[in-house]
């Protein structure tokens, strides 16, 4: 008895540690998993829990090095980069995104109007192309733009999620890569969709639903389209929201968390911290083109690198966000502002020209690209900032320097304007493009890098317009105190007349800044004709006339020399330079290229200053004041004596051209124009009519003298 009452208690004992351990291994795994899952972000997408991306819509997750877990393996007849949906958001709630509400119709009875591009596409008659998706995720997915010619079981029939999967499945569709939405948006003004009420029904639909965004991200997005300019139909706009989030920010799976945080992040990430992944792109970007008045709205799917032929796997770490934008008379688009940000650091895109102006209250002639004097001619970027793009962000930010061939030209001839490469005709008005057909980049030490970047290149715009308008703001200066320079109120003065009819409503200061550096202190007018109309679009701003805003740390004096001479024909200088004022200990204060000076003249002794702190370029955090001094050089006095001459009546003329100066001509030529002559008896003033003074390299330097000319008498007896 006592045995068995011994063996009973220690299968019980060890029948509970066994349950106990079979708890805590469970705990773990849970919790391994969800750790996992929230380690995964591949390219900044939501996290894949458990086989499928999470809808949660909240910013925030736990940054990784990816997940090689397998979620597809596609198979396609194609090579490319295709992105796969899976599923939008819909509003903007300032921590993340709310799911948004299903289209209830269904184009022909059969799928959602998320197929309304795919029949566009079809209507270009463009290639389709195949691919098999074998599903180890949930998410059912679909490449853009998939098809809608396949049996109605297989068709999706939800505009906003396309559901769970467990089967292999087989889909056909239209490249995203053959036509870009600015592309398909130029396509849609001379090609009519073959569903066209049913766009417009559901275009209505969209413009309801996808242009929500609160005041106050609003405000702070508002003022970046009013700096750039934009109006939803700016010419290649969705490409230039693009590119302006992929050079305005910065790639990383380890950005700062605590931007998840804060109270608009979105917001946060463009204003402060200026660092994130692609939800963080992908959100930016709609909220800019919804403040432009472009429906627009986040998607998560999956980004696969297709083979032809070739089964590859698209894993968890290939979960990634986008956007879509609306583009009427079409459907939704996809567009990606992450992907040269975190695909390769050495890959920089899109570079294009910027625009010039062809107003029609101008002079008949031909117009070069930014006011040159021809075509094809090579820019730099030292004396003229002509070109956009995120290379060129790059290439400012690293010191460095580009030249560029830039080609085309507009010929105006009365309200006629012809171009060299004609352009598309926006709402009328006519454009002509700008080409370039030469792009070098060189480091700050002059050598050239262009080798370094793959930068694909478009065409720039010769825009027709009403006017250019000169509007002159004021510079303002302002020691950092944790405020910002707000310029609003200060003067504005048009330097330039409205045609008749027309009129500013208003103008509206876009510039703010509150750390150290500069900001342009731009100006938007809205210009309304007779009719109220606004017409701002129709107009070029010179911003030559904006002043600056300046927030500095430190305020210094510096003062160059002044002298007087005398001219020589060598070249004067004064290199003497004096800084004063508060400065901070570390830094390296350069004052640098003063000038010489060879010819008479009073001339500013004007210099460069370059400020380095630690290798760092400071300036910004100067104000600097400029006391140039003044290099004066006197013109030098000279006589010049005509000589006296005679002889004896022979009837032949007397004419006598030596003459002796008042100082040394040694390695000068002197010239003396000494006109007259006479051949009767008597006498005649022998006078200087010009001198001229050439130097020993035959330059014309007679303006640095004072003559002083005397005649002499020619006498004949």
């Amino acid at each position: 008895m006592t045995k068995g009452r011994h063996l009973n208690r220690t299968a019980y004992i060890f029948g509970l540690l066994t349950i106990v351990a079979i708890v805590l291994l469970l705990v773990f795994s849970v919790r391994f998993m969800l750790n996992f899952a929230n380690n995964v972000e591949g390219t900044g997408a939501a996290a894949f829990f458990g086989g499928e991306l999470s809808k949660d819509g909240k910013f925030g997750i736990n940054s990784g090095a990816g997940d090689d877990r397998i979620a597809y393996i596609v198979t396609s007849n194609t090579t490319g980069r295709t992105l796969c949906k899976a599923f939008v958001y819909g509003d903007y709630v300032l921590d993340g995104w709310a799911m948004p509400s299903k289209y209830s119709g269904l184009l022909e009875g059969k799928c959602s109007y998320d197929y309304l591009t795919s029949y566009f596409c079809e209507e270009l008659g463009m290639t389709t192309y195949s691919a098999t998706i074998e599903p180890k995720s949930k998410d059912c997915i679909m490449p853009y733009y998939s098809s809608q010619n396949l049996d109605a079981g297989s068709l999706q029939k939800s505009d906003i999620s396309y559901g769970k999967v467990s089967k292999t499945y087989t889909v056909q569709y239209y490249s995203q890569n053959t036509y870009s939405a600015d592309d398909l948006a130029e396509l849609a003004k001379t090609t009519a969709h073959p569903l066209s009420d049913e766009e417009r029904e559901y275009r209505s639909y969209v413009y309801s639903n996808y242009l929500q965004i609160p005041d106050s991200t609003n405000a702070y997005m508002w003022r970046i389209v009013h700096r750039k300019g934009w109006t939803p139909t700016t010419a290649g706009i969705y490409k230039a929201v693009e590119d302006y989030i992929a050079s305005s920010v910065t790639y990383s799976l380890e950005y700062d968390k605590s931007m998840d945080k804060e109270s608009d992040v979105i917001v946060a990430f463009l204003d402060e911290y200026k660092t994130g992944v692609c939800q963080h792109y992908a959100s930016a970007a709609v909220l800019l083109y919804r403040s432009i008045g472009i429906p627009a709205r986040r998607v998560d799917g999956y980004a696969a690198n297709t083979e032809a032929n070739t089964a590859v796997n698209v894993t968890a770490s290939n979960a990634h966000s986008w956007v879509e934008v609306y583009v009427d008379g079409v459907g939704w688009c996809p567009i990606d502002p992450t992907k040269r940000s975190y695909a390769n650091d050495d890959d920089y895109s899109g570079i294009m020209p910027c625009p010039t102006f062809v107003p029609r209250d101008g002079a008949d002639g031909k117009y070069y690209p930014f006011g040159a004097s021809g075509s094809n001619l090579t820019f730099d970027s030292r004396t003229l900032d002509f070109l956009t793009g995120d290379a060129i962000d790059k290439i400012n930010a690293m010191g460095g320097y580009y030249t560029a061939k830039v080609n085309g030209w507009a010929d105006k001839q009365g309200e006629n304007i012809g171009y060299l490469y004609d352009g598309p005709t926006i709402d009328g008005w006519t454009t002509g493009l700008a080409r370039i057909t030469e792009f070098k980049v060189f480091d700050k030490d002059g050598n050239e890098i262009t080798s370094q970047f793959d930068c694909s290149i478009s065409d720039g715009y010769f825009m027709e317009v009403y006017s250019i308008l000169k509007i002159k703001t004021e510079s303002i200066n302002k020691k950092k105190d944790g405020t910002p320079i707000d310029p609003t109120g200060s003067p504005v003065q048009l330097l330039s007349s409205l045609p008749a009819g027309h009129g500013i409503a208003k103008l509206e200061f876009t510039a703010s800044i509150a750390d150290y550096g500069y900001e342009l202190n731009a100006v938007v007018p809205t210009i309304v004709d007779s009719h109220g109309n606004d017409v701002t679009e129709h107009y070029g701003i010179d911003q030559s006339y904006f002043g600056w805003l300046h927030i500095y740390e430190y305020e210094i004096t510096i003062m160059s020399g002044s002298s007087t001479t005398t001219f020589n024909n060598k070249e004067v200088e004064n290199l003497y330079t004096r800084v004063t004022g508060t400065q901070n200990e570390a830094d390296e204060i350069v004052v640098s290229d003063l000038k010489s000076y060879i010819d008479a003249g009073v001339y500013q002794n004007t210099f460069d200053v370059s400020i380095e702190r630690n290798g760092k370029d400071v300036k910004d955090e100067y104000y600097i004041h400029r006391n140039y001094g003044t290099i004066t050089i006197n013109r030098q006095t000279m006589y010049v004596f005509a000589s006296d001459a005679s002889k004896a009546y022979d009837g032949t003329p007397l004419t006598w051209k030596d003459y002796t100066t008042s100082i040394n001509t040694f390695g000068l030529t002197i010239e003396v124009d000494m006109p007259v002559s006479i051949t009767e008896v008597g006498q005649a003033e022998n006078y200087i009519r010009r001198v001229t003074i050439l130097d020993a390299r035959g330059r014309d330097i007679t303006r640095n003298y004072i003559i002083y000319p005397s005649s002499g008498v020619l006498r004949i007896y």
